[in-house]
């Protein structure tokens, strides 16, 4: 998917004509330009970026020849779809000139990857590495809050490190669930909710935003570009509107295109993993 990066306009007035982008694979290595584009322009999708790249921007002067001081150094904030995605939904281009705006479509995307992170309990990014505290509930279950697992650093259960294949396995990786193979994790008693008797060092995530996801996200996205399209429209015809919690869609009656994404957005939301609440069985 790439990054989408953005950066500030120059003050107006200044007479910059372009912006250049720099990119280097450490924050203090060499950066080598990117990308020339028109002032007016504040995002770039880098399809080759990963994650961990770093980027410079600066201001151009095609005239004279002159150039600004580069920026300092920043990465790309991870986002769960790009504008080529919500372009995709809507059969729109957007731009600064359009309404929405680019900079608009930007920050709702935004504003869908936290609510996405909100709804679903966790964070789809790149790998890393978390430690937990957990509090034994009488089962053999231990419930992560990130996922999916790829790799148990460490396990402690009231003081005893545990040792995986003994002690413990990973019983679904994908839904962040460790099961204890010796006895149920009991609740220690006369203690409060909270007594905090597991210690879970591990590392998790993906190496890419999953493909539900990113739909998902750039779906929601489509929803807000759709209804401020809308509301410059003059096609005419009954105004409907669509309300899921923060999420709504208000477009012109017979749009088969809103029709479409919010029969799209309602299946796609029923696939986004939710953190399980019940014991995991399975054979060992």
């Amino acid at each position: 998917m790439g990054n989408d990066v953005f950066w500030e306009k120059p003050l107006t007035g200044s007479g910059w004509t372009h912006s250049n982008l720099y990119r280097c694979a450490t924050e203090t290595g060499a950066y080598q330009l990117l990308v020339t584009l028109d002032i007016t322009d504040t995002v770039y999708t880098d399809e080759e970026g990963i994650s961990t790249d770093w980027y410079m921007y600066s201001y151009y002067d095609e005239g004279t020849d002159v150039e600004s001081e580069k920026s300092d150094p920043f990465q790309a904030t991870i986002f769960y779809c790009s504008i080529g995605d919500v372009e995709a939904c809507t059969g729109a281009i957007y731009t600064d000139a359009t309404t929405p705006s680019t900079l608009d479509v930007m920050m709702w995307i935004a504003t869908a990857t936290e609510f996405i992170n909100e709804y679903s309990g966790r964070k789809f990014s790149s790998n890393s590495s978390t430690e937990e505290k957990h509090s034994g509930d009488g089962t053999p279950y231990i419930m992560l809050t990130n996922y999916p697992i790829q790799a148990i650093s460490e396990l402690i259960v009231d003081s005893a490190t545990l040792t995986l294949g003994t002690d413990f396995w990973i019983a679904d990786a994908n839904a962040g669930v460790i099961e204890c193979l010796n006895a149920p994790i009991q609740k220690i008693e006369g203690e409060a909710a909270g007594h905090e008797n597991i210690s879970v060092t591990y590392t998790w995530g993906t190496n890419s935003v999953p493909g539900q996801i990113r739909d998902f996200a750039a779906c929601i996205v489509a929803m807000k570009a759709l209804s401020a399209a809308s509301m410059t429209s003059t096609s005419g015809g009954a105004v409907k509107s669509y309300t899921d919690g923060d999420v709504s869609l208000t477009y012109n009656d017979g749009d088969t295109i809103a029709s479409a994404l919010i029969a799209n957005y309602e299946r796609l939301k029923a696939l986004v993993p939710q953190k399980i609440s019940v014991a995991v069985g399975g054979e060992n």
